[in-house]
C-alpha cells in the first residue's frame, strides 16, 4: 500500500514538473523552428551544407537558399550576406564587421549586391532566397571567403520566453 501511495505521490510531482516545461517549448517552436537548405543552382535539390565554388573572372552565379517554416504561423526571417574574417583567436568568422582588412582585394561584398534583406516565410511553406555572384573581370589569386547568416527578425524574437532559444543558421561560401 505504501508503495503504491509513493508511486501515486512521484507520478504527481513529475506530472506538475513537466506541465510548465512542455508548454514553454511549445511557446517557443512557433517562433524558432526554422531550417535552411543550400539548394544545386541547376537542380534546384539540397546539396551540401555549404557553397564551395570555382569561379572564373567575369562570370555569373546564383546562390540558392531554401528557408523552411513548418510553424503554424509566418515567421520574418533576416538574411545578411557577410564576408569571411579571423576573429581575435584566429577562427573564421562570418559576423558583419565594420572595418575591412586593407590586404583584401577581393571580398564577398565585392561580388554580391545582396547585403541584407528580411523575408517573410509564410506559415507551413517555403521559401527560396537567390543571391546573385557575379565575379570581378580581373583575375585575383587565392580564396574568397562568405557567408549567408539567417536569423529571426526582431519581431519574431521578441515572442520568445526564453532568448537562450534564438537559432542562427550559416551557409558558409567558399570561392577560388
Amino acid at each position: 500500500m505504501k508503495y503504491i501511495i509513493k508511486l501515486l505521490m512521484m507520478s504527481m510531482l513529475l506530472t506538475v514538473v513537466t506541465i510548465p516545461l512542455v508548454k514553454a517549448s511549445e511557446e517557443n517552436a512557433a517562433a524558432t523552428n526554422f531550417s535552411v537548405t543550400p539548394l544545386n543552382e541547376k537542380t534546384l535539390k539540397p546539396q551540401s551544407s555549404y557553397f564551395d565554388l570555382k569561379l572564373s573572372p567575369g562570370s555569373n552565379k546564383k546562390m540558392t537558399v531554401r528557408i523552411d517554416n513548418p510553424n503554424d504561423e509566418a515567421i520574418k526571417v533576416l538574411v545578411e550576406a557577410n564576408n569571411g574574417s579571423t576573429n581575435d583567436n584566429g577562427i573564421t568568422s562570418y559576423l558583419t564587421t565594420k572595418k575591412r582588412d586593407t590586404t583584401l582585394k577581393v571580398a564577398f561584398s565585392d561580388m554580391t549586391s545582396f547585403k541584407k534583406e528580411t523575408i517573410t516565410v509564410p506559415k507551413n511553406a517555403t521559401k527560396n532566397v537567390v543571391v546573385p555572384i557575379n565575379v570581378p573581370q580581373e583575375s585575383f589569386e587565392g580564396v574568397v571567403l562568405g557567408g549567408l547568416r539567417f536569423s529571426l527578425e526582431d519581431d519574431d524574437k521578441k515572442k520568445l520566453k526564453h532568448p537562450q532559444s534564438q537559432v542562427k543558421f550559416l551557409i558558409q561560401s567558399v570561392f577560388f
